[in-house]
């Protein structure tokens, strides 16, 4: 016997450590495990202090460690909170290992024998857990013979668990999370033999608790299904006249019984010796009639009918029912009388049906053996629950001494003993074909009828509250470009001034002004986009994780924005494969490029008539100009539009503006101003990024003067914050003369510092603006399940 050592970890910030005694928040904890739920069970109670520790939410994730050598010897569990009450002076909470999040995922799938599982039940299980759950299978295989696959399974939006578990109840599987090894097992019981022989005064404690489970019993039994070939004439004596007699109708001959063959004798005359042809209701050859077995009827050839008047009797073959009955005397001598009557429809012959049922009373006459017994904790025993073990019991009556496998499994802290419920009935059933083909055969029919089957009520309390993940506060500029009203403002809210109505560019782009995740918590888990910066190059996926190949990047959004000056922040990853760098960030350096000049000017006739003679001539400042065609008086401004992947588009910053008779560099734009559209990096860094000048004069409009390729090199993870476009401009001639056009970008970066997951990181430049960034350092493609962000502010 031992002192079990014990190391608890919550949502990644140690609470109780024995190998070191500190912290020790942990009161206590009950570990239950059953072979008839996949999901194991974790009741825990802690000091309120925890939560000035780690601010406990549902859904954080809970690893419990231990061991007689050090608190970490082994992982006894792995999971998540799914609800906590504050108690008095204490908090209990309740946790649920890793396949709770097969509950909490949906599936929408039908397997068939036809598809890649070949409806194998172990190959449909390794999906359901991998693809669909997001979790490592480890599977024994499944029959593949007749009678052990399924030929369609329905997975109809309903949740993995569920199914999982549907499918191992029907093959006498179990199915279960190992912490130990980070996945779920699908597997037949006491599939794995611990090699353990526990003994009543060494390793069991106390005498154990044996009893008979007689909740399956049967000792008499008849089985229906079964039918024997029976010849029957209809009627039974004589004849039957065609639109006279009961049943013998012009549209058809119904019987008694559903015929499997048979023979019509049909003519005018009483009786009838004409047989006439059968066949296929859409047979192409010249049958007189066919059997409609569905309706119990002998039928006229499709667009015929019977003869009124003629005479006819069916010779024909039915399937009659032959029930089977068998007892088992000794049974019943010893336990009493336990009656029973099934059906099975997957037998034919009174043989079958004979063999079926003394399969049953072979196994069924005996009551199960159940003992619940008390173990004490050493490190020479691992147990785990659906373990097939030997217990040897000299002390009660009868003696017991045979293999048993456990079904339940408690482990309590502080404690120095687990308790166990051990039974004979996984072992008894094994491997009984019988009872494979026929759970196969229920689920097929079920599927058949869309249903939802073999349901099994699990009881989640149904107390889960639900919390926000994040808020968000944005902002959005209201564009004074537009007349659309708004409700009692000075300036856009008078009447026959702006008016009510919809615009598309009412408001500029949306800009984020107040992000603050639930509990100052940020968990990453893959299965939306809300926080994905799409300047990243890694594959974000929304089914559970983000995937790399050497050198991409998995970069954020803000996940906390202005919500307070943050100095430190502790990042933790849940890596499945590959060598990454972690980076954070929280402080943002305003930053610009340019005054670029452009590397392509062209005359542009999306606008006007006039053509710009030499357009180059705008690329330098050297008082070599580009002009319009045509002179004229009133030379103005007439649009002044940026260029987006080679598109026109944005606000126009023209506003009429006479050019003067000598140099004058005009600015459209300042450093916050985006010209009414969104911006990424790379547009800024396209080749056909740029803007277009257009004048106007008494002679005509000019085309645009398009200039683009300003050679811009804005970093991937910058915000755009505004645009400035100068352009030199003089009035030569009664024409607009451009020399030069240069456009500067302003913008901000994040400062990214390097992080060690897991540590606590104190930021060199501090912040407002949580974000992280994940790069894959390997030569070989990785992937990450999961990112979480505590103990910032």
């Amino acid at each position: 016997m031992g002192n079990l050592l014990t190391k608890v970890i919550i949502n990644g910030v140690t609470i109780k450590d024995d190998s070191v005694g500190t912290p020790n928040l942990l009161i206590n904890f009950e570990y239950e495990r059953t072979i008839e739920r996949g999901i194991s069970e974790m009741d825990m109670v802690v000091l309120q202090s925890t939560n000035d520790t780690v601010a406990l939410a549902v859904g954080q994730t809970v690893s419990v460690f231990t061991g007689f050598t050090t608190s970490t010897d082994a992982k006894m569990f792995e999971g998540f909170i799914s609800d906590f009450s504050t108690d008095g002076g204490v908090i209990r909470i309740a946790c649920r290992d890793k396949m709770w999040d097969l509950v909490r995922k949906i599936v929408n799938n039908v397997y068939l024998d036809t598809g890649p599982q070949a409806g194998q039940v172990s190959a449909i299980a390794s999906d359901l857990i991998s693809t669909f759950g997001g979790l490592t299978a480890s599977v024994v295989a499944s029959g593949t013979a007749i009678g052990e696959t399924i030929a369609e399974f329905r997975c109809d939006q309903t949740d993995i668990y569920e199914r999982l578990m549907a499918l191992a109840k029907a093959v006498q599987y179990q199915t279960f999370y190992d912490a130990v090894n980070d996945n779920v097992k699908f597997q037949p019981r006491g599939f794995t033999d611990s090699g353990t022989t526990l003994t009543v005064g060494t390793e069991i404690i106390g005498l154990p608790k044996w009893g008979n489970d007689t909740s399956m019993m049967v000792n008499r039994l008849r089985v229906d299904g079964a039918v024997q070939e029976t010849d029957l004439r209809f009627p039974l004596s004589g004849t039957g006249e065609i639109g006279v007699t009961t049943d013998f109708e012009t549209a058809g001959i119904t019987l008694p019984e559903t015929p499997e063959s048979a023979k019509l004798t049909i003519d005018s005359s009483d009786p009838p010796t004409t047989i006439r042809e059968g066949g296929g209701q859409d047979s192409s050859t010249t049958n007189f009639w066919f059997m409609d077995k569905e309706n119990k009827q002998i039928k006229p050839a499709t667009g015929t009918t019977f003869a009124a008047n003629d005479f006819a009797f069916v010779d024909y073959t039915w399937l009659a029912p032959a029930p089977v009955r068998e007892r088992n005397q000794d049974s019943i001598d010893t336990f009493g009388l336990w009656d029973k009557e099934i059906t099975l429809n997957d037998i034919q012959t009174i043989a079958d049906a004979e063999a079926r049922t003394a399969q049953i009373l072979s196994r069924f006459s005996t009551p199960f053996l159940v003992g619940e017994i008390l173990v004490k904790s050493v490190s020479t025993i691992s147990l785990n629950v659906g373990d097939t073990i030997t217990v040897v019991d000299t002390l009660s009556k009868p003696n017991i001494n045979q293999n048993l496998i456990i079904t339940k499994q408690v482990i309590k802290y502080p404690g120095s003993n687990q308790e166990l419920t051990v039974g004979d009935e996984a072992l008894r059933m094994r491997d009984w074909q019988f009872n494979v083909e026929e759970r196969l055969k229920r689920l097929e029919e079920r599927n058949l009828k869309n249903q939802d089957l073999i349901g099994e009520l699990f009881d989640f309390a149904n107390t889960l509250t639900t919390s926000p993940r994040y808020r968000r506060l944005f902002t959005e500029a209201y564009n004074t470009g537009n007349n659309v009203m708004i409700w009692n403002n000075p300036d856009h809210g008078i009447w026959n001034t702006d008016n009510w109505g919809t615009a598309a560019t009412a408001f500029d782009a949306e800009a984020d002004h107040f992000i603050q995740q639930f509990e100052n918590s940020y968990t990453e888990n893959f299965i939306d986009e809300d926080f994905e910066d799409s300047s990243g190059t890694a594959s974000w996926s929304t089914t559970g994780s983000v995937t790399f190949t050497s050198g991409q990047i998995a970069l954020s959004k803000s996940v906390d924005f202005n919500n307070g000056t943050i100095n430190a922040a502790t990042l933790n990853s849940t890596e499945v494969s590959g060598s990454f760098t972690y980076e954070m960030t929280v402080g943002i350096l305003s930053s610009s490029e340019g005054p670029n000049s452009p590397g392509t000017v062209v005359d542009d006739s999306n606008i006007g008539t006039r053509i710009w003679g030499s357009p180059e001539n705008a690329k330098i400042s050297d008082d070599v100009y580009t002009s319009p065609a045509g002179g004229g008086t009133n030379v103005k401004e007439n649009s002044i539009k940026i260029v987006k992947g080679g598109v026109i588009t944005g606000e126009d910053k023209s506003t009429g503006t006479s050019i003067p008779v000598t140099e004058t560099t005009f600015s459209y734009g300042n450093s916050t101003d985006l010209w009414d559209e969104t911006w990424v990096p790379s547009d800024i860094n396209n080749v056909n990024f740029g803007v277009v000048f257009s004048s106007i004069n008494d002679f005509g409009t000019s085309h645009y003067l398009k200039a683009t390729n300003f050679g811009f090199s804005i970093p991937t993870e910058a915000t755009i914050k505004g645009i400035l476009v100068e352009i030199e401009l003089i009035q030569i001639s009664f024409k607009t003369n451009i020399d030069h056009i240069r456009i500067t970008v302003h913008y901000s970066t994040p400062v990214f510092e390097t992080v060690t997951p897991g540590t606590a990181h104190t930021f060199t430049v501090t912040g407002t603006d949580l974000r992280f960034r994940i790069t894959e350092n390997a030569a070989s493609t990785g992937e990450i399940s999961q990112v979480i962000i505590t103990n910032y502010h």
